[in-house]
């Protein structure tokens, strides 16, 4: 895709890991220009090493909900949580050449004590967050036709990694 960038409002460059402040500054960002202009155009240069799943969620449907407003163009890197991110963003989208992905199943860093407990909040939700995360994982290769061995190698606790064909070959695939 050729970016027309006559068209475009605002330019900003997101290559920080996926944690709550780097999330919370890039859809401060956003918002400043989305309220000043509401029809302006956001192109996010998008590269991160990943991150909390819970704020790739988050800045996910931030990105969702602005789709009209937002182009993203991964550059670099798009690793883990970012990649989540990126191919699940149902705007506009683009890869810059020699740009790369590692993806494996995460892990949900938690602050839940009583793990032993199968009948406690924390063993809970420790599950239940889990259980959430694989299956939008899971959606996502499906929907990407990633090959099978692939996600053998990253169910059984490695990572994969992706060339920019490839990636420009996801992001033909429609949602």
């Amino acid at each position: 895709m050729k970016l027309d960038y006559t068209a475009i409002d605002d330019i900003i460059t997101f290559d920080l890991e996926i944690n709550s402040e780097n999330v919370v500054n890039l859809i401060e960002n956003c918002q400043k220009t989305i309220h000043a202009k509401p029809e302006c155009k956001i192109l996010i240069y998008f590269s991160t090493i990943g991150g909390s799943f819970s704020h790739a969620e988050l800045l996910l449907k931030y990105l969702n909900d602005n789709n009209k407003n937002i182009i993203m163009c991964a550059f670099h890197q798009i690793s883990s949580a970012g990649f989540y991110i990126f191919y699940n963003f149902i705007g506009e989208k683009d890869i810059v050449d020699h740009t790369y992905a590692t993806m494996h199943y995460g892990d949900r860093m938690s602050s839940f004590r009583d793990l032993q407990d199968e009948e406690s909040f924390d063993f809970f939700m420790a599950n239940e967050i889990k259980i959430k995360m694989d299956e939008a994982v899971d959606l996502l290769f499906t929907r990407l036709k990633i090959q099978r061995k692939n996600i053998k190698i990253m169910k059984s606790g490695k990572d994969v990694f992706f060339n920019t064909e490839e990636l420009r070959k996801f992001l033909a695939i429609k949602h």
